[in-house]
């Protein structure tokens, strides 16, 4: 037996009552097998991309005395001071998961809306359906991502208030990041449109996209500097998947709230 095989047929449902009652803690604790396997399956499919953010930043978990290690010290400590523009490779990479994306998307949105699924039919249709779209909205918020973090870097040794203001600003593409992919996995609708309604969800919906930025974050940043071993763990297991439900639990109630569906 295969490790997805199971999941060849749909399986018992939920009631009316309990598809109508959706809790995040209920579902996510009913849902937890599923979202191991469904982060296995992403993180199989990308296993060659996150070989090669492996091998970029290997250095970080290195000894100190090696050179590779002391230059990528030094290139990141440049890179913070805002005298020296970050390397695009890590960030290229993170554009090519674009497509799967879109089948993590569309498999996370349907756990939070209780929906079944078929996790690897599913997953692989709606990668290739939404391949295009998917491709070109992860170059534009790569590159802007890219562009900010440049700018960032750069305020936060020169001027206070400009840092203040690109902060600002990065909170709130972060929040509307939440949407793009949902919007993708759910409508038809032109980029332009799916960016310019993604921009309206963080505002209409700020207190919980906030909270579950500053919540995402805190637990990746916990786990990286205290247990760094077992955030790379839980990278290949859980995280991924935990972190794509989480968001598309929150972005769920606000795009049913607001639209037809």
């Amino acid at each position: 037996m295969g490790l997805f095989n199971s999941y060849s047929k749909p399986g018992k449902g939920i009631s009316r009552e309990e598809a109508e009652k959706r809790e995040y803690f209920p579902i996510l604790f009913r849902k937890t097998t599923l979202l191991l396997k469904t982060n296995l399956l992403f993180f199989g499919v990308n296993i060659i991309l996150f070989a090669l953010l492996l091998f970029f930043f290997l250095p970080l978990f290195t000894s100190m005395d090696n050179q590779d290690t002391s230059s990528f010290i030094e290139h990141l400590s440049l890179v913070i001071q805002g005298k020296q523009l970050m390397s695009p490779f890590p960030f290229i990479v993170f554009w090519l998961f674009s497509p799967t994306v879109a089948g993590l998307t569309y498999l996370c949105r349907n756990y939070a809306r209780q929906l079944p699924v078929f996790l690897v039919s599913d997953f692989f249709e709606q990668t290739k359906k939404n391949f295009k779209q998917s491709i070109i909205a992860g170059f534009i918020m790569t590159a802007v991502l890219y562009l900010y973090l440049t700018a960032f870097f750069f305020y936060s040794s020169t001027n206070i208030v400009m840092l203040c203001l690109t902060s600002m600003i990065g909170i709130i593409i972060s929040m509307a990041s939440f949407y793009v992919f949902p919007l993708i996995v759910t409508f038809d609708m032109p980029l332009k449109t799916v960016f310019k309604n993604s921009l309206l969800f963080a505002f209409i919906n700020l207190p919980q996209n906030l909270l579950v930025l500053i919540l995402l974050i805190l637990i990746n940043i916990f786990l990286m500097l205290k247990f760094p071993i077992w955030w790379i763990i839980l990278i290949v297991f859980f995280l991924i998947a935990f972190s794509s439900y989480t968001i598309n639990f929150v972005a769920w109630n606000a795009i049913s709230k607001h639209t037809e569906v």
